[in-house]
């Protein structure tokens, strides 16, 4: 696994795959609206959101559609690893 910062978020790299860490996830209700913007982006998997992180399958090209798509969400990437 990669721990790579990226417009200065952290996320971490796994063949292909994100793992990243988000604040101001509180509960089932947050997820839910993290992994419908996330759905909306074009290009991505989506394979798991729980509270606080979201798991995604996409090439480097689309993180910063997905990091917009969680702050339009009203939530923050986590900045530190």
């Amino acid at each position: 696994m990669i721990v790579t910062r990226i417009e200065g978020e952290w996320l971490r790299r796994n063949n292909g795959g994100m793992k990243i860490a988000i604040d101001g996830m509180h509960c089932d209700a947050c997820v839910r609206r993290v992994k419908k913007a996330l759905e909306k982006v074009p290009g991505i998997t989506v394979e798991n959101v729980a509270v606080g992180s979201a798991d995604i399958a996409a090439d480097e090209a689309h993180t910063p559609a997905v990091l917009e798509a969680i702050r339009d969400a009203g939530y923050e990437p986590r900045t530190n690893a």
